[in-house]
């Protein structure tokens, strides 16, 4: 009947998991007898958005070896909500599978993964995924400039930033912002007026983050009157 057709299966799955009901997708999923990558992808989701790490990525590890070859999609699912050191193992053995699935130089694999590192104040691991990455876009260099900005490593968040621009990357206002909060914390001005500079050349004094992030860096710097 219907229960078996595979659009009307993965639809269920889908619809269980986003409901939160794990084991009711989990008892439709096993009644078929190959799932696609969809289907695989929706039980992960279940799982990890139910907090269910261990099976999540257990289920991961099935779908790579029942011949299915997960994509930077599927691996983001599970990977997007590590966040905290306390589940960084969690972190390394996906990055393992992840390796293991041919996914080192897939952009998106890799940029998740230098933000969970980053996240996790994993700086060198974080730094050597981004180095894997060819052509790495702005959410990927924004994230390895936030986790270092979270570390306290000022120095670096300049020293990524002028590489952004070198790369002819535009950073954006929340980038900009991480950047300038940064600077705050070591109340050196230089380096502010080098960024506040970089703002007025490309016009976005105007923008809300960035505006107060000047006043904020310039206040802590003891220059409040050159932010205003």
């Amino acid at each position: 009947g219907l229960g078996m057709n595979p659009i009307c299966c993965s639809a269920l799955v889908s619809a269980y998991s986003k409901l939160g009901f794990v084991h009711e997708a989990c008892r439709v999923f096993n009644g078929i007898a190959e799932p696609d990558l969809v289907l695989w992808y929706s039980l992960i989701s279940a799982y990890v958005c139910s907090g269910m790490w261990d099976i999540g990525i257990q289920m991961f590890s099935s779908m790579r070896h029942s011949g299915k070859k997960p994509d930077g999609f599927t691996l983001a699912r599970v990977v997007v909500g590590i966040a905290d050191s306390s589940l960084l193992s969690i972190g390394q053995g996906l990055h393992c599978l992840s390796q293991k699935s041919g996914l080192d130089y897939d952009s998106h694999a890799g940029s998740l993964l230098v933000r969970m590192y980053s996240r996790c104040k994993c700086m060198d691991s974080a730094y050597r995924v981004f180095c894997s990455i060819f052509n790495p876009d702005l959410v990927t260099w924004s994230a390895l400039i936030a986790g270092y900005s979270q570390c306290g490593e000022y120095q670096k968040v300049l020293l990524y930033f002028r590489k952004i621009n070198m790369e002819s990357k535009k950073p954006d206002s929340v980038l900009i912002a991480t950047v300038l909060a940064s600077i705050a914390q070591t109340a050196i001005v230089v380096p502010g007026c080098e960024v506040h500079g970089y703002v007025l050349r490309h016009g976005l004094e105007s923008d809300v983050k960035v505006s107060s992030a000047l006043i904020d860096m310039y206040s802590k710097c003891g220059f409040l009157h050159l932010g205003t």
